[in-house]
Protein backbone atom coordinates (compact mmCIF):
# COMPACT_ATOMS: atom_id res chain seq x y z
CA UNK A 1 0.00 0.00 0.00
CA UNK A 2 1.28 3.17 -1.11
CA UNK A 3 2.12 6.01 1.69
CA UNK A 4 -0.83 8.80 1.36
CA UNK A 5 0.36 11.47 0.19
CA UNK A 6 0.95 14.65 2.39
CA UNK A 7 0.72 18.46 0.94
CA UNK A 8 2.01 21.91 2.02
CA UNK A 9 -0.65 24.21 4.01
CA UNK A 10 -0.48 27.49 2.05
CA UNK A 11 2.39 29.83 3.50
CA UNK A 12 1.25 32.21 5.90
CA UNK A 13 2.97 35.78 6.75
CA UNK A 14 2.75 36.31 10.60
CA UNK A 15 3.44 40.46 11.39
CA UNK A 16 2.87 42.04 14.69
CA UNK A 17 0.07 44.46 14.81
CA UNK A 18 3.14 47.14 15.30
CA UNK A 19 4.54 45.62 12.07
CA UNK A 20 1.73 45.78 10.05
CA UNK A 21 1.64 48.42 7.36
CA UNK A 22 5.70 49.01 8.27
CA UNK A 23 8.60 47.55 5.61
CA UNK A 24 10.53 45.74 7.54
CA UNK A 25 14.26 46.04 7.04
CA UNK A 26 16.16 43.10 5.45
CA UNK A 27 20.09 43.42 5.65
CA UNK A 28 22.11 40.97 3.09
CA UNK A 29 25.77 40.37 4.05
CA UNK A 30 28.13 39.68 1.52
CA UNK A 31 26.70 42.06 -1.15
CA UNK A 32 30.03 41.96 -2.91
CA UNK A 33 30.04 38.71 -3.63
CA UNK A 34 27.72 36.43 -6.51
CA UNK A 35 25.34 35.49 -4.23
CA UNK A 36 24.92 38.46 -2.35
CA UNK A 37 24.69 40.91 -4.89
CA UNK A 38 21.80 38.51 -6.85
CA UNK A 39 19.92 38.46 -3.66
CA UNK A 40 20.02 42.18 -3.14
CA UNK A 41 18.61 42.16 -6.87
CA UNK A 42 16.13 40.34 -6.16
CA UNK A 43 14.65 41.09 -3.05
CA UNK A 44 14.55 45.18 -5.26
CA UNK A 45 12.17 43.41 -7.86
CA UNK A 46 9.76 42.40 -5.21
CA UNK A 47 9.63 45.20 -2.16
CA UNK A 48 10.96 49.01 -1.69
CA UNK A 49 14.60 49.00 -1.75
CA UNK A 50 14.77 51.29 1.15
CA UNK A 51 13.58 48.35 3.31
CA UNK A 52 16.46 46.64 1.98
CA UNK A 53 20.52 47.34 3.92
CA UNK A 54 23.35 45.72 1.86
CA UNK A 55 26.71 44.74 3.60
CA UNK A 56 30.15 44.53 2.67
CA UNK A 57 33.41 45.12 3.51
CA UNK A 58 34.08 47.63 0.28
CA UNK A 59 30.48 49.05 0.36
CA UNK A 60 31.34 50.93 -2.42
CA UNK A 61 31.59 47.91 -4.53
CA UNK A 62 27.86 47.73 -3.89
CA UNK A 63 27.20 51.30 -4.23
CA UNK A 64 25.64 50.76 -8.16
CA UNK A 65 22.54 48.14 -6.25
CA UNK A 66 20.72 51.37 -5.49
CA UNK A 67 20.19 50.14 -1.71
CA UNK A 68 21.19 51.78 1.83
CA UNK A 69 25.59 50.35 1.77
CA UNK A 70 27.19 49.99 4.69
CA UNK A 71 30.74 48.80 5.32
CA UNK A 72 30.57 45.30 7.65
CA UNK A 73 33.67 43.22 8.35
CA UNK A 74 32.86 39.86 9.89
CA UNK A 75 36.40 40.27 11.62
CA UNK A 76 35.29 43.47 13.70
CA UNK A 77 32.37 42.33 15.58
CA UNK A 78 32.21 46.51 16.70
CA UNK A 79 30.97 47.60 13.00
CA UNK A 80 28.69 44.56 13.01
CA UNK A 81 26.27 46.12 15.64
CA UNK A 82 25.82 49.26 13.93
CA UNK A 83 25.92 47.34 10.28
CA UNK A 84 23.22 45.13 11.65
CA UNK A 85 21.11 47.77 13.99
CA UNK A 86 17.27 47.94 12.16
CA UNK A 87 17.12 44.89 10.79
CA UNK A 88 14.24 42.78 11.13
CA UNK A 89 15.70 40.25 8.73
CA UNK A 90 19.16 39.86 8.67
CA UNK A 91 20.99 36.94 5.85
CA UNK A 92 24.32 36.33 6.67
CA UNK A 93 26.04 34.60 3.61
CA UNK A 94 28.77 32.21 5.17
CA UNK A 95 31.97 33.88 4.49
CA UNK A 96 34.58 32.25 1.84
CA UNK A 97 37.54 31.96 5.12
CA UNK A 98 38.44 28.45 4.47
CA UNK A 99 41.78 28.46 6.47
CA UNK A 100 41.58 24.92 8.71
CA UNK A 101 42.29 27.11 11.59
CA UNK A 102 38.52 27.85 13.07
CA UNK A 103 38.48 31.86 11.38
CA UNK A 104 35.05 31.09 9.87
CA UNK A 105 33.58 29.76 12.69
CA UNK A 106 34.50 32.93 14.85
CA UNK A 107 33.46 35.06 11.51
CA UNK A 108 29.79 33.90 11.61
CA UNK A 109 30.26 33.71 15.94
CA UNK A 110 30.47 37.58 15.69
CA UNK A 111 27.98 37.87 13.20
CA UNK A 112 25.26 35.96 15.49
CA UNK A 113 26.97 37.95 18.62
CA UNK A 114 26.12 41.19 16.70
CA UNK A 115 23.09 40.63 15.41
CA UNK A 116 21.64 39.68 19.21
CA UNK A 117 22.87 42.84 20.39
CA UNK A 118 21.24 44.76 17.33
CA UNK A 119 17.49 43.32 18.25
CA UNK A 120 17.77 41.22 15.13
CA UNK A 121 14.42 39.45 14.82
CA UNK A 122 15.22 36.76 12.45
CA UNK A 123 18.37 35.32 11.32
CA UNK A 124 18.86 33.46 7.68
CA UNK A 125 22.59 31.45 7.27
CA UNK A 126 23.91 30.03 4.34
CA UNK A 127 24.67 26.89 5.39
CA UNK A 128 25.76 23.15 2.96
CA UNK A 129 23.26 20.21 2.55
CA UNK A 130 23.31 17.32 4.79
CA UNK A 131 25.68 19.73 7.33
CA UNK A 132 24.56 17.66 10.61
CA UNK A 133 24.68 14.22 8.03
CA UNK A 134 27.68 11.54 9.95
CA UNK A 135 29.97 10.51 7.01
CA UNK A 136 29.69 14.10 4.98
CA UNK A 137 33.22 13.87 3.46
CA UNK A 138 32.77 18.36 2.55
CA UNK A 139 35.75 20.09 4.16
CA UNK A 140 32.93 22.95 4.48
CA UNK A 141 30.34 20.65 6.91
CA UNK A 142 32.26 21.13 10.47
CA UNK A 143 31.99 25.17 10.06
CA UNK A 144 28.96 25.21 8.69
CA UNK A 145 27.76 22.58 11.56
CA UNK A 146 29.39 24.75 13.91
CA UNK A 147 27.51 28.02 12.37
CA UNK A 148 24.35 26.15 13.02
CA UNK A 149 25.17 25.05 16.78
CA UNK A 150 25.88 28.60 17.74
CA UNK A 151 22.92 29.88 16.35
CA UNK A 152 20.99 27.40 18.21
CA UNK A 153 22.50 28.31 20.95
CA UNK A 154 22.18 32.39 20.21
CA UNK A 155 18.18 32.61 21.07
CA UNK A 156 17.61 34.25 17.92
CA UNK A 157 14.86 33.18 15.44
CA UNK A 158 16.85 31.72 12.85
CA UNK A 159 16.47 29.66 9.55
CA UNK A 160 19.13 27.81 7.70
CA UNK A 161 19.35 27.42 3.88
CA UNK A 162 21.14 24.20 3.23
CA UNK A 163 22.53 25.02 -0.23
CA UNK A 164 23.89 22.86 -2.41
CA UNK A 165 27.69 23.12 -3.26
CA UNK A 166 28.21 25.77 -6.18
CA UNK A 167 29.79 24.42 -9.15
CA UNK A 168 33.24 26.23 -9.26
CA UNK A 169 33.42 25.08 -5.60
CA UNK A 170 34.30 21.35 -5.64
CA UNK A 171 37.18 22.58 -8.75
CA UNK A 172 38.92 24.99 -5.85
CA UNK A 173 39.10 22.82 -3.75
CA UNK A 174 40.83 19.65 -5.84
CA UNK A 175 43.70 22.07 -6.95
CA UNK A 176 42.10 22.97 -9.72
CA UNK A 177 42.00 19.41 -11.75
CA UNK A 178 39.26 17.98 -12.40
CA UNK A 179 38.62 13.86 -11.74
CA UNK A 180 37.33 11.14 -14.38
CA UNK A 181 35.80 8.32 -13.37
CA UNK A 182 39.15 5.60 -13.46
CA UNK A 183 41.14 7.94 -11.34
CA UNK A 184 42.27 9.45 -14.35
CA UNK A 185 42.83 14.18 -14.18
CA UNK A 186 42.95 16.69 -16.43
Amino acid sequence: MAAPCRTRPPSVTVSSPQQQGEQQMIVVSGASGQLGRRTVELLKERGDASSIVALSRTPEKIADLGVTARAADFDDPHSLVKAFDGAERLLIISTDQLDGEGTRVRQHGNAIEAAAKAGVGHVLYTSIVEASAQGNPSLLVPDHLATEKLLAESGLAYTVLRNSLYSELPVGTCGGRLGRAGGQQR
